[in-house]
């Protein structure tokens, strides 16, 4: 970590930080207060040369922790605050210009959705968009106050979770009958294979797509009144789901499960197919998911049959028939409808869910066509299975999936569980079987139940 000068504590650059994206956003001027870990950086014109940062932790009101549920979240609370002060000459100043903020996340709160906010001396509460980097949450300003850390503190088990989860367990086990009356429909259809493996083919594809709205509504249940983020419950889901498709697939083919890293090709294809299609698919889905909402992020998400349609005409250098073009537009039209009942003002999002629906649709693309081939090769399996291990393994680092956050009880628990097996196991394994019988263009169409089960 950076060391403070014994005059100034200023710091000429960040070059001891342990990484470049560990640290500040401006390199001229880097203050770090070395008791508490707070930093203030800047460029040079803006602080006069003999400054000083003063940093002071202080305790917060009650009228500020109201309005921090208020403006925040009603589960959130104030779990850290400084008073920033830098002096000249033994004088209090402020900065001329733009600053950067940096507190440090208690590490009770590491792996929480954290926000710094500045508290005025009223009582009143300003939020800022907050960059977390090296256990430290920045924001940028152009005054100094009492800047604190807002993460959630308490679970209310809302009186709205629970409607809204048995609407979703009542529309899953709908959806899913209709899948399982397909698929018995399909082996009465013995006579005729290819209607067999068509109906077969839709009824994955409905269940799968069910499977992963549902996920995406307990997932949001999960951020907004257990306290887990994205990335641990990417990675739990993956790890943990990949490690049941392999144990399934062991049982079924035994040692062939490692026929797929006998090739270098098939290797090289598996793992592509866990980092852009497995670990990016789930990854910016739920990112999109904890910045807006499951409808949203669905939204966003199933452009990606447009993109699959347009790419598979392209491969086969085919034009569109029409036939294509309107099942096309009424799909769109459909998911655009069940997600925002008609309401064009409820896509009305940030730059950043916006950006990562739009990368996850991409992933879906790229997760769909990609693996058929492997799908052929080695079963279904055998190469969702290391897909998801594999991807969950490349996250850990970074999420630090063996630290545990937020509130954790026999509720948690469960619904990680169902994000686990039925979004993740059962989702994945549908879907991919619908690619087999179907093919990549019809099977994202059918899939499309998702956006009905995430409202």
């Amino acid at each position: 970590t950076p060391q403070d000068n014994s005059v100034t504590g200023r710091l000429q650059s960040r070059r001891n930080f342990s990484n470049a994206q560990a640290g500040p956003s401006f390199t001229d001027v880097v203050l770090k207060n070395a008791v508490y870990g707070v930093v203030v950086s800047t460029d040079e014109e803006v602080l006069p040369e003999n400054v000083q940062l003063l940093v002071e932790q202080t305790g917060t009101t009650d009228a500020s922790e109201r309005m921090v549920k208020q403006i925040i979240n009603e589960n959130y609370g104030l779990v850290a605050a400084y008073n920033v002060t830098l002096l000249s000459d033994g004088q209090e100043i402020q900065p001329d210009g733009e600053i950067e903020i940096g507190l440090p996340i208690p590490a009770a709160y590491e792996n929480s959705i954290v926000q710094v906010v500045c508290l005025q001396e009223d009582g009143s509460v300003e939020t800022f968009e907050t960059r977390r980097s090296g256990g430290e949450a920045y924001i940028k300003t152009n005054h100094l106050s009492v800047y604190a850390i807002a993460a959630p503190t308490e679970y209310s088990e809302g009186k709205k979770a629970f409607p809204w989860l048995a609407v979703a367990y009542s529309t899953a086990v709908v959806l899913a009958g209709i899948g399982i009356l397909l698929l018995r429909r399909s082996r009465k259809k013995r006579e005729d294979e290819r209607m067999n493996a068509k109906v077969k083919g839709i009824a994955y594809a409905l269940i799968g797509g069910t499977c992963w709205g549902l996920s995406g509504i307990v997932g949001k249940l999960l951020f907004d009144t257990r306290g887990l983020n994205a990335q641990w419950l990417v990675t739990a889901r993956l790890i943990i789901g990949g490690l049941i498709m392999l144990l399934i697939a062991f049982l079924q083919k035994k040692e062939k499960i490692f026929d797929v890293w006998k090739n270098k090709k098939t290797a090289c294809s598996m793992l592509l197919f866990a980092a852009f299609g497995m670990l990016a698919c789930q990854l910016t889905y739920f990112l999109c998911v904890q910045y807006s909402n499951p409808a949203t992020a669905t939204v966003l998400q199933y452009t990606s049959p447009v993109m699959i349609m347009i790419l598979c005409l392209f491969l086969d250098k085919k034009l569109p028939r029409i036939i294509d073009i309107l099942v096309l537009i009424a799909v769109v039209a459909g998911v655009f409808l069940m997600s925002t009942h008609g309401d064009i003002h409820t896509l009305a999002i940030s730059q950043k869910a916006l950006i990562l629906g739009m990368i996850a649709a991409v992933t879906i693309v790229f997760y769909t066509v990609w693996p058929v081939s492997l799908l052929r090769e080695f079963g279904s399996p055998s190469v969702i299975g290391w897909g998801m291990f594999l991807g969950g393994i490349m996250l850990a680092p970074f999420s630090k999936f063996w630290v545990l956050s937020g509130k954790w009880d026999g509720y948690t628990v469960i619904l990680v569980g169902i994000v686990i097996i039925f979004g993740t196991v059962c989702a994945f394994t549908c879907y991919l079987k619908g690619v087999m019988y179907l093919g990549p263009v019809k099977s994202s169409l059918f899939s499309c139940m998702e956006p009905l089960v995430s409202t």
